[in-house]
Parts: structure tokens; sequence; C-alpha cells
């Protein structure tokens, strides 16, 4: 699978995610079979969902050691990952009401950006019951290290569990 046969820039292509999972798949199968014990370290310019997927199929369960090499201009390439201890990231996690009779949970997260005006101008999006934000401490925000993006992931995830209970 050739990553310009399923992608435009950084956004797969319709009808693409079902090969992109699969392929994600068997390279998580070979490490664990062929390179056991090998850590897998990715690099790049994802887009959300296809770090999502990524996430999905490296899940810490799996025991395969997965970390995302962060490279930031100005500093040494870091190793992102859930196994780094949490440091507060100063990140606003809120949690707000939607349509009652939708089903979905819209999560809109940018470390640097803000992110609220492209989602308020998508015409074609659908209700959502629920709406899960992550608010950086300052505009334009970069980490200053592994712990406080591992600590943005708890959080997150924190608010979806919570937001999905309610």
């Amino acid at each position: 699978m050739r990553p310009g046969n399923h992608f435009t820039g950084r956004h797969a292509k319709p009808g693409s995610w079902p090969r992109i999972l699969a392929a994600f798949e068997a390279i998580a199968q070979a490490v664990a079979t062929r390179a056991q014990g090998r850590p897998i370290y990715l690099r790049g310019h994802a887009g959300l969902p296809t770090a999502t997927a990524l996430g999905a199929t490296f899940l810490a369960t799996r025991w395969l050691e997965t970390a995302w090499l962060q490279h930031t201009i100005g500093r040494s390439d870091a190793a992102y990952c859930l196994a780094v201890p949490r440091q507060p990231s100063g990140f606003t996690v809120t949690t707000r009401d939607g349509h009652v009779s939708a089903r979905d949970l819209a999560v809109l997260i940018s470390v640097n950006h803000d992110v609220i005006p492209a989602f308020q101008a998508s015409t074609d999006l659908p209700d959502f019951r629920g709406l899960v934000e992550a608010t950086p401490p300052t505009p334009r925000h970069l980490f200053a290290n592994p712990g406080e993006a591992t600590d943005l992931a708890h959080e997150i995830r924190g608010a979806i569990l919570a937001a999905r209970s309610d």
C-alpha cells in the first residue's frame, strides 16, 4: 500500500480506511511475532483520524512499546507515549451538552490552534449529544515535555468516559 494511493495530504481518501487499518494491523502483528521486544517509533504529520487509528492499533495492552517521535523546531526530538509519567499540561478540558436526541460526541482538540471557528463553520456536521473541548493554556502552545501530552491524553479520555456515561 503506497501512501499516495490512499491519502490526499494528511487526509484519507473516501473508502481507504479499511485498507489503512488492515495495514496498521499487519504491521503490529509482524512486529509482535518477528521483532518482539523492539520498540516502534512513529513520526510525521498525521491527522487526528490517523493518529487515533494508530493509537487503537498499537494499544498498550498489546505489549508493543510504541512512541511518537515529536519534532519541534529548536528542540531535540522527543518520544511521546502514555508510559511517560504525567506532568500538568495546563489545558482546560470542558464538556458541554448538545442535542438531547443526538447520539454522537464531538471531541475538539488542538494543541496549538483554536479549532472552534472551523468546527462552527462546518455546515455538514450532524447534531452532537455533547462536546468535549481541550483548550490550551496559551495560544500557539507547545508542550514543554512528553509528560504534559500524557496528562492531556488522560484528561481527554476521562472527559469522554464521563460524557458517555452522562
